[in-house]
């Protein structure tokens, strides 16, 4: 009995740490002298990573922001401040949209992954973009889930020169 709940807290700590620290993922093409290194290898594109997880959200989707308007658009901005110290969801989705710019949309786009799980024990991490646009998310999902509905707004910044067409979303499960 100890050992069980035991196990819970530890898990319950983990995934509050992770729901806590945001992620940032860099990847780098191989250095000139590297010889695994070739002229026609593909580059992953470097980007780094925000999750925010919100109430419900509905479908999956992405969208691709390009600047501030279109950001306080596509998240009702105005709404958001009334809800602002009320839902703390809110609060926490209106301080990372705040952080966007003028300035970090000159050189950079914002693709806005939107996931619903059945569960708020489910985490996510970013693995790769891939240079065709497939976003790679990890799916971290226990075996026993809390089955509250949970939202999750994962904000991916990728600077304008690696910026592709479409992006699309792919998972790679992995159960706990």
């Amino acid at each position: 009995m100890k050992r069980t709940r035991f196990i819970i807290f530890a898990t319950a700590v983990f995934f509050s740490a992770f729901l806590l620290m945001g992620q940032t993922c860099n990847s780098m093409p191989p250095a000139s002298g590297d010889s695994n290194a070739s002229n026609d290898q593909e580059i992953t594109p470097s980007f780094n990573v925000k999750i925010v997880r919100v109430n419900y959200l509905g479908p999956r989707s992405v969208t691709v922001i390009s600047s501030v308007t279109a950001l306080e658009r596509h998240f009702n901005i105005e709404n958001l401040r009334q809800l602002a110290g009320i839902l703390s969801p809110h609060d926490r989705l209106l301080n990372v949209i705040t952080q966007y710019n003028d300035d970090f949309f000159k050189e950079n786009i914002l693709v806005i992954a939107a996931l619903t799980e059945t569960s708020g024990s489910i985490r996510h991490e970013v693995e790769r973009i891939d240079p065709n646009g497939s976003i790679v998310i990890k799916r971290f999902s226990p075996m026993i889930g809390t089955s509250d509905m949970a939202g999750w707004n994962i904000f991916i910044e990728i600077n304008n020169n690696d910026r592709v067409n479409e992006y699309k979303l792919e998972f790679i499960e992995v159960e706990l």
